[in-house]
C-alpha cells in the first residue's frame, strides 16, 4: 500500500521520498502553544476579573497638568523635561485601576502571539545535514 504524501513530502507513515524519516512537530512546540493559550486565557480572565472588581480611582486635582507646573520643569529642564514628564505621568497611569486591565490584556496578547510565532518556528524541523549544501568559505 502507497502512502499519500503530505505537507513538505513527507508521507502519512513518516518516511519522506529519499527512505529518510520526518519528525513530527517538536515537543518543543507543542510546549510553547500551549503555554501561549495559557498566558492568553489566564492573561484575559485576570484583566476582566481586574476591570470588574477595582474600583474607580478617586478625584484628584492633578498638578502636573498646571500650567505654573510645566512653566517650571520647562524652565528648569527644557521642552525635554516637559515631555519626560508628561511620559512619565502617562505611563505611571497605566497600572492603577481600569488601565491596569488593558495594560494587562495586551500585554498577554503580545507574550502569546510571541509564544505562537516561536512555535511556529519550532514546528517544522530542518533539513539534514546531507541534503545541505556544501560550506565554501574557504
Amino acid at each position: 500500500m502507497q502512502e499519500k504524501p503530505t505537507i513538505g513530502g513527507a508521507t502519512a507513515g513518516g518516511a519522506t521520498a529519499g527512505g529518510a524519516t520526518a519528525a513530527p512537530p517538536t515537543l518543543w512546540a507543542k510546549r510553547l502553544r500551549w503555554a501561549g493559550w495559557a498566558i492568553l486565557c489566564g492573561g484575559a480572565l485576570t484583566a476582566l476579573l481586574i476591570y470588574i472588581f477595582v474600583p474607580t480611582p478617586l478625584a484628584v486635582p492633578d498638578l502636573a497638568s498646571d500650567r505654573a507646573y510645566t512653566f517650571e520643569v520647562e524652565r528648569i529642564g527644557g521642552k525635554s523635561a516637559v515631555y519626560i514628564a508628561q511620559f512619565n505621568r502617562w505611563f505611571s497611569g497605566l497600572w492603577h485601576g481600569s488601565a491596569l486591565a488593558g495594560t494587562l490584556a495586551v500585554l498577554s496578547l503580545v507574550l502569546a502571539l510571541v509564544c505562537f510565532w516561536f512555535a511556529d518556528l519550532l514546528a517544522y524541523p530542518l533539513p539534514p545535514e546531507a541534503d545541505r549544501p556544501p560550506d565554501n568559505a574557504g
